[in-house]
C-alpha cells in the first residue's frame, strides 16, 4: 500500500461564501516497491561466485608458472599432471583416473588396492587428488592353462568415480613413487531419452 504524505500549503484561502473554509492540501504520493531481501543476496552470492571463478582462471592463465598453486611432492611422491584438450561442450564429457603399474598377470583378472583422497591448493581452490595406500587387490581365482605364459599388463586401482571435465585448468594427481597414472576420456551423447511410466 503505498505511503502517503500530507503537505500543508501553508496558508488558507477563503472562497466567497464566508462560513466555508477550507484548507487546501497537497498530497503527495509515493509509492516504495516491497524489495525481497533473500532475492538479492541470492543474486549477490551468484555474483560472487561467478567472478571468483573467472578471476581464478584468469590468474591461472596469468601465471608463468601453472603449477604455482598446487604443492611441490613431498618425498616418497610423485606429482603427475593432465592437460585436457579443449572440447564443445564440457559437460558432455568426464575423466577417470586411472592409478596403477605394470604387473606380470595370468589369465585372472587383478586390480589394485588405494585410496584417491580430493584436496584443495590453499590460498588458490583448486583440487587435487592424493593416491595412497597402493597394494594387491582382488583377483579372480579361475584356473589358468598351465601352458599359458605370463603377460605384462597395466593393473590400476579400481574406482567408478569420474570427474569433471575442465580444459582450462590441470588435473594434478599425486602417487607414491614406481606408480603410474593413466586415465580414460568418457562421453556422452546431447540426445537425452525419456523415462516411462510404470
Amino acid at each position: 500500500m503505498p505511503r502517503v504524505f500530507r503537505l500543508d500549503s501553508g496558508q488558507n484561502q477563503h472562497k466567497r461564501d464566508p462560513q466555508t473554509k477550507r484548507q487546501q492540501t497537497l498530497e503527495m504520493h509515493f509509492s516504495f516497491p516491497l524489495i525481497n531481501k533473500d532475492k538479492i543476496l541470492m543474486k549477490q552470492t551468484l555474483a560472487l561466485i561467478a567472478l571468483s571463478s573467472v578471476f581464478a582462471s584468469s590468474a591461472f592463465a596469468a601465471n608463468k608458472d601453472p603449477m604455482k598453486p598446487f604443492p611441490t611432492a613431498e618425498a616418497g611422491m610423485v606429482r603427475k599432471v593432465i592437460n585436457l584438450p579443449a572440447v564443445k561442450n564440457p559437460d558432455l564429457y568426464r575423466v577417470q583416473l586411472l592409478p596403477g603399474k605394470m604387473m606380470e598377470v595370468d589369465c585372472n583378472r587383478t586390480r589394485l588396492s588405494g585410496t584417491m583422497t580430493e584436496k584443495t591448493a590453499e590460498g588458490w581452490g583448486f583440487n587435487y587428488w592424493v593416491v595412497s595406500q597402493v597394494g594387491a587387490g582382488a583377483s579372480t581365482m579361475m584356473a589358468c592353462d598351465p601352458k599359458m605364459k605370463k603377460t605384462q599388463e597395466f593393473v590400476s586401482i579400481y574406482s567408478e568415480q569420474l570427474h569433471r571435465y575442465n580444459a582450462k585448468l590441470p588435473l594434478v594427481v599425486y602417487v607414491p613413487e614406481g606408480i603410474e597414472l593413466r586415465y580414460r576420456i568418457f562421453s556422452a551423447k546431447e540426445k537425452t531419452s525419456s523415462a516411462v511410466n510404470e
